[in-house]
């Protein structure tokens, strides 16, 4: 259970990892990050390509391609500087490190999404389940 494998999907998404993730990846699964943690550390080594940052909150994206397009990506979600949730998703595969939920978290993206966009007529975190990496619009995935 040390590298959280515990189904035959998870040999899948860690194959996925492997061949296509941004190798922040690796520091989740050797748990030298987690829940809890500061964030500081990993984001001053592993610089995220994409910042979103709202309110108490942050959600940093790592994509898997050199082309500026992927099809696989790392997320990350901090409150205050720890962090809150890592998890990593393909076209066909999704695996996470760890997750904790926060009752605020999706009032304030909403919050933060209406305000930076006013004509979006759709928020994405109420299409898609409370453990779906398409919740914060950072990857594609198929689901289980």
């Amino acid at each position: 259970m040390f590298l959280r494998i515990s189904h035959p999907r998870d040999l899948e998404a860690y194959a996925g990892m492997m061949s296509e993730c941004h190798p922040v990846w690796r520091q989740f699964a050797i748990r030298r990050f987690g829940a809890g943690d500061s964030a500081q550390e990993l984001l001053e080594r592993f610089p995220p390509t994409r910042r979103l940052e709202f309110g108490r909150y942050g959600v940093y994206s790592y994509g898997g391609g050199t082309t500026g397009f992927s099809y696989t990506g790392v997320s990350v979600v901090t409150k205050d500087g720890a962090l809150l949730t890592a998890q990593t998703g393909g076209c066909t595969w999704h695996f996470t490190f760890f997750s904790t939920e926060d009752a605020e978290l999706e009032s304030q993206y909403a919050a933060y999404m209406k305000q930076k966009h006013p004509e979006a007529l759709v928020v994405h975190t109420n299409e898609f389940g409370p453990k779906d990496p398409r919740r914060w619009g950072l990857t594609k995935w198929s689901g289980p």
